[in-house]
């Protein structure tokens, strides 16, 4: 079996997470809802949000992404949510809690502000679940998958950045 998953992308509308080949333009916003309800397999480094499947508006793969704000809901698991880089960096560890991690104020959280590479699976966001409660430190896999019946709901506000 596995878990629940989706991913709902709530602006632009009727996105389907990725652009035709011949785009000229995309979004400067995008709005993304992901859902989780597990049968206790758990996520582990699953790629929620790929960068390079957006476009700026000007019909260019953003440089990077800047998160807004995320809402969150999570039940009954611990969601460490991460960026792609050399190595993953934390974004934010949610507790089996719920609530608003807004940036706006002070410009934004920024992912992938800088690729020296050019890579395209920098920059993406990362979803891991776990039972496991912890602070904001690096944890080393493997997780503790959660229980059955955890959830999450998470809606994240982003940018692109050309």
């Amino acid at each position: 079996m596995a878990d629940q998953v989706g991913i709902n992308f709530i602006y632009p509308p009727n996105f389907e997470g990725t652009f035709p080949p011949d785009s000229i333009s995309g979004h400067r916003r995008y709005i993304v809802q992901l859902t989780c309800f597990s049968d206790g397999t758990g996520e582990e480094d699953v790629i929620k949000i790929r960068r390079t499947d957006l476009l700026g508006p000007y019909g260019v793969v953003p440089s990077s992404l800047v998160i807004e704000k995320i809402e969150y809901d999570v039940a009954g698991m611990t969601a460490l949510i991460d960026w792609s880089a050399n190595t993953d960096d934390r974004i934010a560890v949610f507790n089996n809690t719920n609530g608003c991690l807004d940036w706006t104020k002070s410009g934004g959280r920024y992912i992938n502000d800088t690729n020296p590479t050019n890579d395209p699976e920098w920059g993406n966001i990362i979803i891991n679940t776990t039972t496991d409660a912890f602070g904001t430190s690096d944890i080393d896999l493997p997780l503790t998958a959660p229980d059955p019946g955890s959830s999450y709901n998470m809606t994240f506000h982003l940018r692109t950045k050309e």
